[in-house]
């Protein structure tokens, strides 16, 4: 079955809202989570909580400068060195900046970007701008399953979530 969507940059500024909000809750949720907490992984997740929210950041930025034709140095990058309120304020950045770019990006934009053998590639920009979002879901899935099992509410992320919100106000 085929979804003939007609209004493409509304679905992707929807989308990207919900990540937005998303990446905000959980962040909010892990500033005032100590050393030890901060420290805290668990088997099936990418790392530790901080070197989670580092690694969603760090991501982040390189789709965003894979889509603005920037290149990425490894240096640049956020990483768990950072404090919470510089990742998250990182993460703010580049999500304003992604959500430029997704609701000004046609769909047939091709990118070019660094395959995992170093070599170029390309692919539509569209499908970035999918993966930042499938990405930062996965990741911040696993913080707040870390975040439940150290017996912490995490945030509630659903789009009903979102959308009750939204509503509300």
């Amino acid at each position: 079955m085929s979804v003939k969507i007609e209004n493409q940059e509304y679905s992707l500024y929807t989308l990207f809202q919900h990540h937005i909000w998303s990446n905000d809750r959980v962040f909010d949720a892990c500033l005032n989570l100590d050393h030890e907490q901060l420290q805290y992984a668990s088997a099936g997740t990418y790392g530790s909580i901080k070197a989670t929210l580092a690694h969603l950041v760090s991501a982040q930025e390189a789709f965003l400068w894979i889509l603005i034709k920037q290149d990425a140095k490894d240096d640049r990058r956020a990483n768990a060195e950072m404090s919470l309120d510089e990742l998250k304020t990182r993460v703010q950045q580049c999500d304003a900046l992604l959500l430029q770019v997704a609701t000004s990006t046609e769909s047939e934009t091709m990118v070019e970007y660094r395959t995992s053998d170093e070599q170029m590639g390309t692919l539509p920009a569209m499908y970035v701008l999918l993966q930042a979002i499938h990405h930062g879901h996965e990741h911040r899935t696993h913080v707040t399953s870390m975040l439940g099992q150290l017996r912490i509410d995490p945030p509630v992320l659903s789009f009903w979530a979102y959308y009750e919100e939204q509503t509300a106000s």
